[in-house]
């Protein structure tokens, strides 16, 4: 039997007396789309941080296809196949668009202060220059692809930033609030977009997202976190009918 790209066994964290992550058990078998919503504190941006190792668990493990990674730094982990986008849009403003996605393929093989220090189309080979063309296209920015990325409007630069991850070619991927500042216009765009890398990547995504709408039109699966815990899981339209879902948001 093949082990599930990605499981969460008792993961726990603390911080004084508030349990930020409580318990939490997941199980993500196939590629594809699972959302991750919840309250305000819900304790979902901290689950990232100890998937990626960012930050470390009290208590549970983390295992990647079937192996352990919870005692792994973040620069091990991302080189089994771990990305992750933050709240705040990150990309490098005074650099091209095509540059920024070549530091993010240096970054991976060289660790970002040393990539830095040469320019990114001199020293990026022939690979990481097709791909980084190929994800500009994806996104719909090849037209900016020697423009500085300030020059780009948030939106554009959320998809650069998604764009910037790939360039790893990771297996997991973790996107903390994609459509947050997103103009209406371009929220379709990136929708469609992480579609796309869903089909063609066959990676798992894990998106947290407080645009209910823009999350339950993009996954397949829903997980809502409460107070630290898996408060349910499930389709989109299980978790939008239970009433626990109902209370916790409304109540």
């Amino acid at each position: 039997m093949t082990a599930p790209i990605l499981e969460v066994s008792g993961l726990a964290r603390a911080f004084g007396g508030i349990r930020a992550v409580d318990g939490v058990d997941l199980r993500f078998a196939e590629p594809g789309i699972v959302g991750l919503i919840g309250p305000n504190g819900a304790g979902k941006t901290t689950l990232f941080d100890l998937i990626t190792g960012r930050q470390s668990a009290d208590s549970g493990e983390i295992r990647f296809e079937g192996r352990r990674i919870d005692g792994l730094p973040v620069h091990r982990r991302a080189r089994l196949g771990f990305a992750r986008t933050f709240q705040e849009c990150r990309v490098l403003v005074e650099e091209s668009c095509l540059d920024n996605l070549l530091f993010a393929a240096q970054d991976q093989r060289l660790g970002g202060a040393l990539g830095r220090v040469f320019s990114g189309r001199r020293s990026a080979g022939r690979e990481a220059l097709e791909d980084a063309w190929r994800l500009l296209e994806m996104v719909n920015l090849p037209q900016f692809a020697h423009r500085p990325a300030g020059d780009l409007s948030y939106g554009q630069r959320r998809l650069l930033e998604i764009a910037s991850t790939l360039m790893a070619r990771p297996g997991v991927l973790l996107l903390d609030e994609p459509a947050a500042g997103v103009n209406p216009s371009l929220l379709n765009t990136v929708h469609d977009v992480l579609l796309r890398v869903a089909a063609e990547r066959r990676i798992l995504l894990v998106v947290v997202e407080h645009n209910m709408p823009f999350i339950m039109s993009l996954a397949a699966h829903v997980v809502v976190l409460h107070q630290g815990r898996v408060l349910e899981q499930g389709s989109p339209a299980a978790v939008q009918n239970s009433p626990r879902v109902v209370e916790a948001y409304l109540g």
